[in-house]
């Protein structure tokens, strides 16, 4: 063998492994997100469990075309909520959806919540309306700092949920 058919043997099996490292991870991300809810119905009202309906909806706002850190950014966001708020995510106050803006159905929330980019945005409810969000568009500077992102996300979350109407 020469080292070009040598070369070109590793490099190729590197990139196999690479490839199934990324599925590998892909799928076990997904499966962590397993609890996160997936709604994009017009209504908030169906995305609760309490009659009253949630005070508070973290929306991730993502599209088909899914990077790594668009995952992460998805994984911390929830982590980061159900962390600090589990009691009120638990008796549907506060609900986490994720919302695909390349569906047609969806087009409506980039100028509802003026959308520069992919992101999260927590928003206040009154009557099943949004009456106050924030855009956590930090979260993209913020991801590399658990640590940070979470407590980025937690103080958002707290100071909407504490917002008197």
């Amino acid at each position: 063998m020469n080292i070009k058919t040598v070369l070109t043997s590793l490099l190729l099996g590197f990139v196999v492994v690479s490839i199934g490292f990324m599925i590998f991870k892909k799928t076990s991300s997904n499966s962590n997100l397993a609890g996160v809810g997936n709604h994009n119905e017009a209504t908030l009202g169906s995305a609760d469990n309490s009659p009253a309906g949630p005070t508070l909806i973290a929306y991730y706002f993502h599209s088909d075309k899914r990077c790594t850190t668009c995952l992460t950014i998805e994984e911390y966001a929830h982590d980061a909520i159900q962390n600090r708020f589990s009691n009120q995510m638990a008796s549907g106050e506060i609900v986490f959806e994720k919302v695909n803006l390349d569906d047609p159905e969806n087009k409506h929330y980039i100028p509802d919540f003026e959308l520069k980019s992919r992101t999260l945005v927590i928003t206040r409810l009154q009557d099943q309306k949004p009456v106050k969000w924030r855009d956590l568009n930090q979260v993209w500077q913020l991801v590399r700092d658990k640590e940070a992102f979470f407590e980025y996300v937690q103080s958002a979350t707290e100071e909407l949920l504490n917002t008197t109407i």
